[in-house]
């Protein structure tokens, strides 16, 4: 892991990602406004989001250390905060909850905000409800169930006593978490975070902050930005630590000095 990188502008309402985000949103709506009606709207935002995704990850991690690397972190949330609202709007017709979506994901593009306590409240169960988080948040949910459900096994046999789980379930965060369990991290990890819901080996508590960092991004960014995160994290970073997505999980776990200062 770097050291604990503070931006020289670090400070509330400074960094540049609010107009990124205005940026983000603007592409967001014109694209749908340009695409044909009906279910093909929607195929075709999620298309533009998957590909535009990629391009400002690569654009965020390669300038993470300036200004021009929070545009492009700015960008990805008014995007995924645009494109959550018009599936929402599609789904449930509920003009109020998508503009209250929109707004809340809008607002974790202002360091100010990204950094409170109650922001995080908000934004941790408000995840459950966009669009753009369930391709993670299903499985993740899935996975837990399994584990619940395999769980009370390993009382049968001493050979069966790691699928026994401990959880734990934080209700300022939304996060649900399985400590042990049949369904575990990857080879070589130690922990994983599948949105609302985190998975650790025995021994790997210590990692709950920063996995519970990983649910913010998703909720600000998306499902595309997990994933390319983990991707960057297993096979292109030579240090793993050193993925951008890392970065800004981190920044949760160490407060006050975290890399990149975005959510304390």
């Amino acid at each position: 892991m770097k050291e604990s990188i503070r931006f020289p502008f670090d400070r509330p309402g400074i960094t540049l990602s609010p107009w990124g985000a205005v940026a983000g949103i603007v592409v967001a709506y014109l694209s749908a406004w340009l695409m044909p009606p009906g279910i093909w709207l929607y195929l075709g935002i999620c298309l533009a989001y998957l590909a535009l995704s990629v391009g400002l990850y690569i654009g965020a991690s390669f300038w993470y250390r300036r200004h021009r690397g929070e545009l492009f972190r700015g960008a990805m949330i008014g995007m995924n905060a645009m494109v959550n609202a018009l599936i929402i709007q599609w789904l449930f017709h509920e003009t109020g909850l998508s503009v209250v979506a929109a707004v809340l994901l809008f607002m974790g593009a202002v360091l100010f905000v990204s950094r409170m306590p109650a922001y995080h409240f908000f934004l941790g169960w408000l995840n459950f409800l966009l669009p753009l988080s369930w391709p993670v948040n299903i499985p993740g949910g899935t996975m837990f169930v399994v584990n619940l459900i395999f769980s009370p096994l390993a009382k049968l046999h001493p050979s069966l006593h790691p699928l026994h789980m401990e959880t734990e379930i934080n209700l300022k965060t939304a996060t649900f978490t399985s400590t042990g369990g049949l369904l575990r991290p990857f080879r070589g990890f130690s922990g994983l975070n599948m949105g609302n819901f985190i998975f650790l080996n025995p021994g790997a508590e210590h990692l709950q902050d920063h996995e519970t960092g990983h649910l913010f991004s998703l909720a600000s960014m998306g499902f595309a930005f997990h994933y390319i995160g983990g991707i960057d994290e297993a096979f292109y970073q030579t240090n793993r630590t050193e993925a951008y997505a890392e970065f800004l999980a981190e920044s949760y776990s160490r407060s006050g000095a975290g890399l990149l200062g975005v959510w304390r």
